[in-house]
């Protein structure tokens, strides 16, 4: 498991119910939001996030700062 902290430094990213690009769009996480990726894919990671603890995925991509 990878407990690294992170926060969103764009607008917002989808987070989705599954790892797929498929798969619906269950929320959002909005600029300044942190979260924590529990499990890291190729293509998506497993997050939660800190705010309401709504676990999800999210794409690998470089939105995303340490804090």
């Amino acid at each position: 498991m990878v407990h690294n902290s992170f926060f969103c430094n764009s607008p917002h990213i989808n987070l989705y119910d599954h790892p797929s690009y498929g798969s619906k769009i269950g929320s959002q996480i909005l600029y300044g939001e942190k979260f924590k990726i529990l499990k890291k894919g190729r293509r998506f990671s497993k997050i939660i996030t800190k705010y309401d603890n709504y676990t999800g995925y999210i794409k690998c991509s470089k939105h995303l700062s340490k804090f």
